[in-house]
């Protein structure tokens, strides 16, 4: 929702942290996230999120061409949404945990990716 430039997903020890804004809480109907990356199955950069997100809004937002943010669900399968266009995003797989994913803009979405992976094989 509200333009950030933030980054909305750090590592902290054991744990991928999704800091979401009182917007996106807002929104989505939950809080910041934690995400043990013992739990984390694969990542990925999306470099279009908006354009493949597929399933069913609940809850959420959408803003057309815009922002996405909520709970999608598809096929027994739920993501935790929060993109706007034109931003990158990064796809976590996780397995055990509240979201079977996470669909997290981020500017800095390669760096990001590439820090909680190198923090996992050191792991």
């Amino acid at each position: 929702m509200g333009a950030s430039r933030r980054t909305p997903l750090s590592v902290d020890g054991t744990n991928v942290i999704v800091v979401l804004s009182w917007q996106d809480k807002a929104a989505a109907l939950v809080g910041d996230q934690t995400v043990p990356l013992a739990a984390i199955s694969s990542i990925s950069v999306v470099p279009d999120p908006v354009q493949g997100l597929s399933g069913i809004r609940s809850p959420g937002l959408t803003i057309p061409c815009g922002a996405k943010v909520g709970v999608w669900r598809h096929r027994g399968h739920r993501t935790l949404v929060v993109i706007r266009r034109h931003q990158p995003a990064v796809l976590i797989e996780a397995v055990g945990q509240r979201f079977d994913s996470y669909l997290i803009g981020a500017d800095d979405a390669i760096a990001v990716e590439a820090s909680i992976r190198a923090t996992r094989e050191r792991g």
